[in-house]
């Protein structure tokens, strides 16, 4: 049976990314503090998925989801996070994902959830 080969368009992968692992330090008080230091910068094609809003806790909470393709980057799993910046406009994405695309796994699929206001900051 031949191998599924998967080719990606490298046209496509025009958006510079920044690839954010989480770090857990301490604060001045001792408290546990999470920061998000840049792990790695890569190129990746990104799909601006569907959008949707919905009601929680009596507010207008929205919902934005992108998928990414990139080159596969070991070690890379769903507690990092994406950042890029969309024409002056950083963008923070909660990888929610990560599906192999293909059997050589040249590329990988990144699920991905827009983190807007407050959460974007934690």
């Amino acid at each position: 049976m031949p191998s599924k080969n998967i080719t990606v368009n490298p046209g496509r992968m025009r958006f510079s990314i920044v690839l954010q692992k989480p770090a857990i330090g301490r604060a001045s008080d001792g408290a546990e503090q999470k920061t998000w230091p840049d792990t790695a910068s890569v190129k990746a094609a990104i799909d601006f998925g569907e959008g949707r809003e919905y009601y929680s806790a009596k507010t207008v909470t929205a919902d934005l989801t992108h998928l990414l393709t990139i080159y596969t980057y070991p070690g890379l799993d769903a507690t990092w996070r994406v950042k890029f910046d969309d024409a002056g406009t950083i963008r923070i994405l909660d990888i929610r994902a990560i599906k192999p695309l293909g059997t050589q796994r040249r590329f990988q699929q990144l699920h991905c959830r827009e983190l807007v206001g407050r959460e974007a900051q934690s």
